[in-house]
């Protein structure tokens, strides 16, 4: 089933008062179509591409350093810019289900991991498969009992970092 609500772009948080903006320059790989708020990782070349879905770091190609601060522009080498996404790095994006179409925000999913799927357009949580790596949720944005709701979290180690094998230090 296709989700009910196309959600919202990942961005970046600081609802603990920290601030970890970091801005990083990269060279866009050929053809890409990401949009702003899209999880991005290097294609082992040096050029930046899309992360591969879902990111959990269950494969080389599933994990992300960086968030796309604009939409590709489909031109190689074109200059990224992207906000890293570091150890401490909170993002905000929103937790719905792959399966059921939506997901109503309970108390249960604070301090849950799940996977980080691409919809339509935009990356999000899905809620319907609780992993071991992933989005792990620190803080609900909205309110229990909200459809759909935004959350803040941390990419655990083994989906951060680049195509590397050996990355997940990052």
């Amino acid at each position: 089933m296709p989700l009910t609500n196309q959600p919202q772009a990942l961005k970046l948080a600081s609802p603990f008062g920290m601030n970890a903006d970091v801005v990083i320059h990269g060279a866009e790989r050929a053809s890409q179509t990401y949009k702003k708020g899209a999880l991005l990782q290097d294609d082992d070349a040096g050029l930046i591409t899309e992360t591969a879905t879902p990111c959990d770091g269950s494969g080389v190609t599933h994990r992300a350093f960086g968030l796309a601060t604009a939409d590709a522009t489909g031109t190689t080498s074109h200059d990224v810019l992207m906000d890293y996404i570091g150890p401490y790095t909170v993002l905000e994006g929103t937790l719905s289900n792959a399966t059921a179409g939506t997901h109503t925000l309970a108390v249960g999913d604070k301090f849950q991991t799940y996977p980080l799927i691409k919809g339509t357009y935009n990356w999000y949580l899905d809620a319907n498969a609780v992993a071991a790596n992933g989005a792990f949720i620190l803080d609900f944005k909205d309110a229990v009992g909200t459809v759909d709701g935004r959350v803040y979290f941390v990419l655990t180690a083994a989906a951060r970092g680049p195509v590397h094998a050996a990355s997940g230090a990052l």
